[in-house]
């Protein structure tokens, strides 16, 4: 029998790894991740599994990269990029809030709570936030460069800061988690929001109310 190279026994270990961790963050939040229970589920040693990370924090840190591998990232914002212009950028964005961000919801409440006392952690949470505001600044800087950005915002800085605190952990968690808001029903609104508050009243499309499915049980899946 061929022996399988260490590298790939090593990367199939890691993967395991950060499943594990990913399904004890959606089954009891991040009070579940502890070291014993992780290598428990992945089915590995702890002499394994800490011979792939230190800490807990490290874990969460490297599930940031998982995570966009296991959902499949690059599909999902491919629309934003592909949008023609930035008013169906904007909505692109919102749609993809809806449909990706609420799937990575568990690790980023758990990269959060982690960034008070873990500076791999913080340091991982502020590049993660660091990304989701420059895409915000991206995206007005192009909608004031073609003059559709709404005239309400003098400084286009306050269009960036607003749009980047409706991108925000909370509000998902606020929407989707206590009032039992759908994925669906978050991007949708997500999108015509950032129209609506964004782009010059000339300039926004007029489209019909968005429609959204029933809203589902606060906590139900």
């Amino acid at each position: 029998m061929i022996e399988e190279p260490q590298n790939a026994r090593s990367q199939r270990t890691r993967d395991a790894i950060l499943g594990a961790t990913f399904a004890l963050l959606v089954e009891g939040g991040v009070a579940s991740v502890t070291m014993a229970e992780v290598a428990d589920r992945a089915g590995c040693s702890r002499r394994a599994l800490y011979l792939h990370f230190a800490s807990r924090a490290e874990i969460l840190v490297a599930m940031i990269g998982y995570a966009d591998r296991r959902f499949g990232l690059e599909a999902y914002v491919a629309p934003v990029l592909e949008a023609e212009g930035p008013v169906e950028r904007l909505r692109a964005l919102g749609t993809f809030l809806g449909a990706y961000h609420t799937k990575l919801a568990p690790l980023l409440r758990a990269v959060a709570a982690e960034r008070e006392t873990d500076e791999a952690a913080r340091a991982a949470w502020e590049a993660a936030m660091a990304g989701w505001r420059g895409n915000a600044a991206r995206i007005v800087a192009e909608l004031e460069a073609e003059e559709l950005l709404h005239p309400r915002f003098e400084d286009p800085e306050d269009a960036v800061d607003l749009m980047y605190s409706l991108m925000s952990v909370d509000l998902l968690r606020v929407l989707v988690d206590e009032r039992g808001w759908s994925p669906e029903k978050y991007g949708a609104h997500m999108a015509e929001t950032f129209v609506a508050l964004l782009v010059a009243d000339a300039a926004r499309p007029h489209k019909k109310p968005v429609a959204t499915p029933a809203r589902r049980r606060p906590g139900g899946r």
